[in-house]
Parts: structure tokens; sequence; C-alpha cells
């Protein structure tokens, strides 16, 4: 078991989750499942720029509806991944906190004037600092459904003018995950973060063969 020492440092907004989540062009008969099972409670739109630093590959950060939200990775259990948001700040960041606790995740300290800095202007204090922090806008569009005492969602994503699927179960409770996980099939594909997928896209991780996370199940 791995354990993001982050932890120690932060207060926890909400219940950590187990997580299982994958991606694809295509899900088939597991996202009929998931549909037919469970109606969905809410669907959701959001434009988001996540933040890749270089050298860290446990944060996930992202500005989002007038905020930055920093999600960590905790632990690695099996083939489980255990996420928990750590810090949500509301826009506009002052220079003290981008350059304070800020700068532990971000790698980086923005050299910057500006004393307060809203979404536009954090992303060029970035630009300005080099390439140590690579900016990927992204579109979401998010079905949320409960079933079988796990969260889960159907998201679709625009990247680049480029779309991928992903579903995602989470819960506290890892059985869970692991148990709806093979009801629904989502584990015919491998489980990955968002995080990886992004790092990915922007050349900070090797391209992944098709089979290790994406391949077409025989039955769909």
């Amino acid at each position: 078991m791995k354990t993001n020492q982050w932890q120690k440092m932060h207060v926890r907004r909400r219940p950590e989750r187990f997580e299982w989540r994958a991606f694809a062009m295509d899900f088939g008969i597991t996202e009929q499942r998931l549909r037919t099972r469970a109606a969905p409670e809410k669907i959701r739109a959001s434009k988001e720029v996540q933040l890749l630093p270089r050298h860290n590959q446990i944060d996930s950060i992202s500005l989002c509806n007038n905020h930055l939200l920093v999600r960590s990775l905790l632990q690695i259990r099996g083939p489980l991944e255990l996420w928990s948001v750590m810090d949500k700040y509301p826009l506009p960041l002052t220079r003290t906190q981008l350059n304070g606790r800020l700068s532990a995740p971000l790698l980086t300290q923005a050299t910057t004037t500006e004393p307060d800095l809203g979404s536009e202007a954090l992303r060029q204090a970035l630009a300005a600092d080099g390439d140590g922090v690579i900016q990927l806008p992204l579109e979401k569009r998010r079905w949320h459904f409960s079933l079988a005492r796990c969260a889960c969602d159907i998201t679709e994503l625009t990247i680049n003018g480029s779309h991928i699927t992903s579903i995602g179960i989470g819960s506290v409770d890892p059985q869970a995950v692991l148990d709806l996980a093979a009801e629904l099939g989502l584990n015919r594909w491998a489980n990955r973060s968002y995080l990886s997928l992004f790092r990915q896209l922007v050349g900070l991780e090797e391209i992944r063969l098709k089979g290790e996370w994406c391949w077409e199940s025989s039955d769909q």
C-alpha cells in the first residue's frame, strides 16, 4: 500500500473514496448497464483548466467554477486509488497563497507583482514562470448516479476538439467498488485517474498501449 504524505498537511473536506475510473471511445454494454440500473440524479457541465506540474504525479489541480481545487492521491490499494479533495480556494488568490501553501503542489514560485490573481491572471503568472506547469483546457459533461452503495458517473470530455468518455465508480468501501465494477463490466478496462490521462495527453507520461487502459471487449 502506498501513502501520500501530503495527507498529513491538510484538512479533508469530505469522506475519502476509493475509485475505479476508465476511459474509452465507447463503453458499449457497460454504459448501457449503468444507465439501465440507475437514473441520473443530476447532470453537470463545466469548463476547466488542468494545471499539470511536470514533476507532480499525485496532485490533481484544476481551475473550475471560479475556484482552484487540489485533489490528492492518498493510497493505492490493489487496482483502486484513494483520492481526496485537500484544498479548495475561491478566486482570486492572493500572491501569498500562490507562493505559500500552493507552491508545494504546483512546484513553483510564480514571479508576479499582482496582489490578487483571478483565473486569467493566475494562468498568465504561471505561463510567465516558464513551462514548469502545463495548462490543459477542457470541457466536461457529467451524469451522476447512485448504485450499490457507490457514487458513479458517466463523463463526456472534450479536450483540444477531441472527445472521450469516462466511467467512474467511487465508495468509501473498496469492496463495493470492486463488486460493482465486476457487475457492470467496467473491470474490463484498467483503472486510471484523470491525472494520469491528462499527463499522458501533454507528454508528461509515456503513451500507454490501447490494451492497457481502453481495450475493446469481445462482447461489445
